[in-house]
């Protein structure tokens, strides 16, 4: 008989909490500060190597932006950490290591593909600046060399000027 009772409730309070007015708009506040905070860490390790930086901030984006449902039956969705959590306090162990184990695997393939790109890049650039060289020195004539090369040893042989050195009391 209590069930009974409550039963009503029970469905009215995961009628709210499972569709609610806002819910896109929650979505979105949550990917914001999601980014928001991947951003900051990323400012604090500025002077960090790329690795540690794109490592602290892949672990927040794969972390809070996996999503799941909550429960079964509910068509809504909500952050998969989250819901990891609710299945460690309740007790059931094979739906959290599940759950750990998508994050991870999204954490991986998030970090391989940001490596891969940084890579990329680095490559690119290098590329460029190389080529980039090449173009801005252009070759000189070989009289031109001749010439810089016999004014310069023209200069060794004149002799330089000695400088002097004023000491305390040469003025009087």
């Amino acid at each position: 008989m209590i069930n009974d009772s409550t039963q009503p409730m029970q469905l009215e309070a995961e009628t709210v909490i499972t569709t609610f007015e806002n819910y896109g708009m929650a979505w979105g506040l949550y990917i914001g500060l999601t980014l928001l905070l991947a951003g900051l860490v990323w400012f604090a390790f500025r002077k960090q190597h790329f690795l540690l930086k794109w490592f602290f901030a892949s672990v927040i984006l794969a972390g809070a932006l996996c999503f799941g449902h909550p429960a079964e039956n509910i068509e809504t969705y909500s952050p998969l950490i989250l819901n990891t959590m609710v299945e460690l306090f309740d007790g059931n162990t094979e739906q959290f290591m599940s759950d750990i184990k998508f994050i991870v695997l999204v954490w991986g393939i998030l970090f391989i593909v940001g490596v891969g790109a940084w890579l990329l890049v680095r490559y690119l650039r290098k590329n460029k600046d190389d080529a980039g060289k090449a173009e801005k020195q252009p070759r000189k004539p070989a009289k031109d060399k001749q010439e810089k090369a016999s004014k310069e040893a023209s200069n060794k042989d004149k002799p330089m000027a000695t400088p002097v050195e004023p000491t305390i009391g040469d003025d009087v």
